[in-house]
């Protein structure tokens, strides 16, 4: 079956309240033809070359992650998560194929992700891309606001986030194929 029609067989049953079943149904058949469409053909501002190393906020839902990681080609993934999120290190491990390093951060303050992020730009040379998608607000800011600082002051860094063309609120989640890569230009 097309992406389309696990997509619509997964909303069919999340509508009619096996709620367990349909998530289950997401992972088995949703997923994994997402992932394998995305491998082919990501969509969005996806780089021309990929970068050796991304950072990304990682939040409930690790499916953005394993995307923008695909997406930008990065054979080394790093993760800023927190303790409730560290559990889905392992997914995007397996998803992504990439050596995947785990940085615990706090959800509320700042500060312990700039120093994390500092590091890991200190540690590598080469051009970083910055992956906003998941994680708290506060998270996702914090990334931003230290790419660009990092960047204003000479540090090869592009700033990404996942977005989509189409959301589907009786599912809570991006319509299964209208993920897209997006590049957030500097300030």
């Amino acid at each position: 079956m097309r992406l389309e029609e696990v997509w619509n067989a997964f909303v069919a049953q999340y509508t009619k309240g096996d709620v367990e079943q349909a998530q289950r149904y997401y992972q088995a058949e949703v997923w994994p033809r997402l992932v394998e469409a995305w491998r082919r053909a990501p969509r969005g501002e996806v780089p021309p070359e990929p970068y050796p190393v991304s950072v990304h906020t990682l939040g409930t839902s690790p499916e953005a992650a394993v995307l923008a990681a695909i997406a930008l080609g990065a054979g080394e993934v790093h993760l800023l998560h927190t303790p409730d999120t560290a559990k889905h290190l392992p997914f995007v491990a397996e998803w992504t194929g990439a050596r995947v390093v785990g940085h615990e951060v706090d959800r509320e303050d700042p500060t312990p992700l700039y120093r994390t992020v500092r590091a890991i730009a200190e540690e590598h040379e080469a051009p970083l891309a910055l992956d906003m998608t998941g994680g708290t607000k506060v998270m996702s800011a914090a990334l931003a606001a230290v790419g660009f600082v990092l960047r204003a002051s000479g540090r090869a860094l592009d700033v990404y986030y996942v977005s989509n063309d189409q959301y589907d609120p009786r599912v809570r989640r991006p319509v299964a194929g209208t993920e897209r890569l997006r590049r957030v230009p500097p300030p």
